[in-house]
């Protein structure tokens, strides 16, 4: 800690110097103009999602004569750093929730220096709940409306050769039992693992959406029709290369449903159904995992993050 006790000439201090052990020091300066006393502005309204960033941080701008010590608090305890020779200085956090972080003080030769904008956020995020697809299967233009079941499967199967020749993949979700526990700010992403591909030929996955229910009596002639659905995402126009070895992972594919998902739940609705589809009409053909898939780890799912706070003591 620094204490101004008195100058000794025009633009000399001396300070004295409190260390953490009780210790006093005294120190002088000399300045060719007067020193400015500190001043701190603390700004900063970041995100952390928790298991994905290494941290986040805050900011802390400050005028005057460096060097400077700032003291902060996270809301449990003040941490101070001492010896700050930057006007703007970034502090690593990794808060376990929702944290305001408070300037508590400033100061530099000087002395105790002024605060202007005294509090900065760090928003936490973090998985609230992970839902598996409740329904799968997939049909295809070659069956003819012969109806097979296909939702035991381990696998499901994407192909689009041509107008005659196409197989198409479908997930049904239900929120129903987590409706009332969905936060407006609570962002929704749906991941599938793709594990098999033929060969190099470059395509992309469209993912669509509807709040139509499918269950295993769906074929070629009873999907739902075209005009139910609607474009929630697709991936990079690229390859998957060939590797028919379907028990290893080529890639998961993540999409964003925050959007339509959060509609849904507005209109009252808490489940839906979405249909994946190659892109091009070309002999790509893929394999991707299904409910059923012996490794869980490749197993479709619904990953809900949302906004973690401070849980409520009771007393």
């Amino acid at each position: 800690m620094k204490k101004l006790l008195y100058t000794t000439g025009l633009f000399a201090i001396t300070v004295l110097f409190i260390t953490s052990c009780n210790d006093e020091q005294l120190k002088e300066w000399y300045f060719e103009e007067p020193p400015l006393p500190a001043n701190a502005t603390v700004f900063g309204n970041e995100s952390y999602n928790v298991g994905i960033d290494e941290n986040s941080s805050f900011f802390v701008k400050l005028k005057g004569e460096p060097p400077f010590d700032f003291t902060y608090s996270d809301g449990e305890q003040e941490i101070t750093i001492t010896d700050i020779d930057t006007s703007v200085y970034e502090i690593p956090v990794m808060p376990d929730y929702t944290t305001y972080y408070k300037a508590v003080a400033v100061s530099n030769v000087m002395g105790e220096g002024s605060i202007e904008t005294d509090s900065a956020v760090v928003n936490v995020f973090s998985v609230k709940n992970i839902f598996q697809s409740n329904f799968n299967s997939y049909v295809q233009r070659s069956e003819n409306g012969k109806g097979r079941d296909h939702s035991s499967d381990e696998l499901l199967l994407l192909k689009n050769a041509s107008d005659e020749y196409a197989r198409t993949s479908f997930y049904s979700f239900d929120l129903s039992s987590f409706v009332d526990d969905i936060a407006s700010e609570d962002e929704f992403f749906f991941t599938f693992s793709i594990l098999y591909s033929n060969n190099t030929t470059q395509n992309s996955i469209i993912v669509e959406a509807s709040d139509v229910s499918i269950d295993n009596t769906i074929d070629w002639g009873s999907q739902p029709l075209d005009e139910l659905f609607e474009k929630v995402g697709q991936s990079e126009h690229k390859s998957f290369g060939t590797d028919k070895d379907a028990s290893t992972l080529i890639e998961n594919q993540t999409f964003d449903l925050t959007s339509y998902v959060q509609s849904l739940i507005a209109d009252g609705k808490s489940s839906f159904t979405l249909r994946l589809t190659l892109k091009d009409q070309n002999a790509a053909y893929l394999r991707i995992g299904s409910n059923n898939n012996s490794n869980e780890s490749f197993r479709p799912k619904l990953e809900i993050k949302g906004q973690v706070y401070k849980p409520e003591i009771n007393e």
